[in-house]
């Protein structure tokens, strides 16, 4: 929940598998104007090798929140 709007915008680090489409709205709407993620593939089977816990598709929709 967003209290009171102030006029600040900041960035943060994270990760595709710990966030969801409804936090990432709620920090775009908090400010955020940058999530850097740590996307080291984009290819799903490189991506199961490595052993992460998400999809491409994952990806995209974080990715569409701060278009």
């Amino acid at each position: 929940m967003i209290e009171k709007k102030i006029n600040m915008t900041w960035s943060c680090l994270s990760r595709v598998d710990g966030m969801s489409y409804e936090s990432a709205e709620l920090m775009r709407k908090a400010g955020c104007v940058r999530i850097y993620l740590g996307v080291e593939s984009g290819s799903n089977s490189t991506l199961s090798l490595m052993k992460k816990h998400f999809k491409i598709k994952d990806v995209s929709i974080m990715v569409r929140v701060f278009l």
